[in-house]
């Protein structure tokens, strides 16, 4: 398979399916390359339109779901605590059960937080802007389902 026009044909067949349009969105797409990303064994999964399987039971997100640009990445345990860093830009890549205020609070003021909250089969993505040291805003984006973030907090379950 040819990576480039997998690349190609995954942009112009999903991504502006999906109403992306934004060239500057679209040219950092192509230059991305999303193989070098997945396990070896699943490179050839890299621009299908469908989740990746990742280590630890967990998925890479579909290629219509992912864009970035002028970013740092930070790799690490989102639920190790709140280490005193502000972030601009927070996307949680997992779905929250339960809905956890501490990523909110790891905010700069004026940052977003894009979290995916719920339990399947219907999830709430939503956008979630620190407008001041002591206020959120909260917009429902759509309705998903991805994977829950790994130790995340559970809704006790119902029980007689």
């Amino acid at each position: 398979m040819q990576t480039a026009y997998a690349r190609e044909q995954m942009i112009e067949q999903q991504v502006r399916a999906w109403d992306v349009l934004d060239e500057r969105v679209l040219a950092v797409l192509r230059k991305v390359p999303r193989e070098l990303f997945v396990p070896q064994a699943q490179r050839y999964r890299a621009y299908a339109d469908a989740e990746v399987p990742l280590a630890r039971g967990q998925h890479m997100l579909r290629p219509s779901v992912f864009g970035l640009r002028d970013v740092e990445v930070v790799e690490a345990d989102a639920l190790q605590g709140d280490g005193g860093a502000r972030y601009d830009v927070i996307a949680l890549t997992a779905s929250l059960p339960v809905y956890d205020a501490r990523f909110e609070r790891m905010l700069a003021v004026g940052g977003r937080l894009f979290v995916v909250v719920g339990e399947a089969p219907v999830m709430d993505a939503r956008l979630v802007t620190r407008t001041s040291e002591d206020s959120v805003t909260t917009r429902s984006l759509f309705e998903t389902v991805i994977d829950p973030l790994v130790n995340a907090v559970r809704a006790p379950e119902f029980t007689f």
